[in-house]
């Protein structure tokens, strides 16, 4: 399965499961599902109460949201979601939808779009101020004369966002803090990785800097952490990419970078830490294969062990003894 980082995966499941049970088999269960996202925001399918659980609640909490306000958020969300905007907001959440099985439309495809609409939630957080930017740089560009105009405003709970608006680009800067010296090393790894992969052909130029600022954020004299665990991931987005289309795939690129980064850290050290188990295992069982030597001359008994790789002429590779179970390397 193709994972979509603009869309909630959970929320779209869940979402689409209740729809269906409900059409095909009319079908309702009490909802309360938390569902966690990366970065603290935090996502509740819930009924109003017990008795109407044909109506599903979607609320959203979300540490950006007050600072989006600014770009008119709140707006741009009842207009995408016009007709499932809840009236009253449910307690500790910033913004609730609320979908009535008894209206919802009975062809599969067309309530999986619902679903899907819905849980895209995230990424119509961040439409106001990517289109407040790049329209910036369309005016820019057409008028002449900058201004001062650079926002700073958190995406998750460990990476801050500053975008900037020029007559010939549209650059974001992604601070993100990393919890220990490993995390930064594959931080690393796959930015080297993903500027060399992205050098041509590719839509945007990203690069990355480490243990100082970047020279975007230099120029402005803007003040940010300056430490090992500190990376800036820099993305330019020059005229040819303000087409309509291409405003939509810097939404999505907004979204996935850093929950692809978070996501796949850790990923990535449950990966080594299995295969680390997977290879001690190994040695176990060639220790315990260990062959006592009867006592030589000296007086003295020892142990042999087989060891676990060895270079056997005729061996394919990965190929198991039958008698001991070592490995061998052609």
């Amino acid at each position: 399965m193709k994972f979509d980082y603009s869309r909630n995966e959970p929320l779209f499941a869940l979402l689409t499961t209740r729809f269906r049970l409900y059409l095909t088999e009319e079908r309702v269960d009490k909802l309360f599902y938390d569902i966690p996202m990366l970065g603290g925001d935090t996502l509740l399918v819930s009924n109003p109460t017990k008795d109407h659980k044909t109506i599903i609640l979607v609320s959203l909490k979300a540490i950006y949201f007050d600072k989006l306000q600014n770009f008119g958020l709140l707006k741009h969300l009842q207009t995408v979601y016009s007709g499932y905007v809840s009236k009253e907001v449910v307690d500790g959440y910033v913004f609730t939808l609320e979908i009535d099985l008894t209206k919802l439309p009975k062809d599969p495809k067309e309530y999986e779009a619902l679903a899907d609409h819905i849980a895209r939630i995230r990424k119509e957080c961040f439409a106001p101020i990517i289109n407040h930017y790049f329209d910036l740089q369309v005016k820019y560009e057409k008028e002449g004369g900058e201004a001062e105009n650079y926002a700073i405003f958190d995406v998750m709970k460990n990476s801050k966002m500053i975008i900037d608006a020029k007559a010939d680009r549209v650059t974001m800067v992604f601070a993100m803090t990393f919890d220990n010296e490993l995390d930064v090393v594959l931080a690393k790894l796959f930015l080297d990785e993903f500027t060399r992969q992205t050098v041509t052909g590719s839509t945007f130029r990203v690069r990355g800097c480490f243990k100082e600022l970047p020279d975007e954020l230099k120029e402005k004299k803007i003040t940010m952490e300056i430490s090992n665990n500190v990376g800036y991931f820099v993305v330019v987005c020059r005229p040819r990419h303000n087409r309509e289309s291409a405003r939509g795939l810097a939404l999505d690129l907004l979204l996935s970078i850093t929950e692809f980064m978070c996501s796949h850290i850790d990923l990535i050290k449950v990966k080594t830490h299995r295969a680390w188990r997977q290879t001690v295992g190994k040695f176990v069982k060639s220790v315990a294969r260990a062959r006592p030597n009867f006592a030589d001359d000296s007086g003295e008994s020892s142990f042999s062990v087989k060891p676990m790789f060895n270079f056997a002429p005729g061996v394919k590779f990965g190929e198991e003894d039958d008698d001991s179970g070592a490995v061998y390397l052609q």
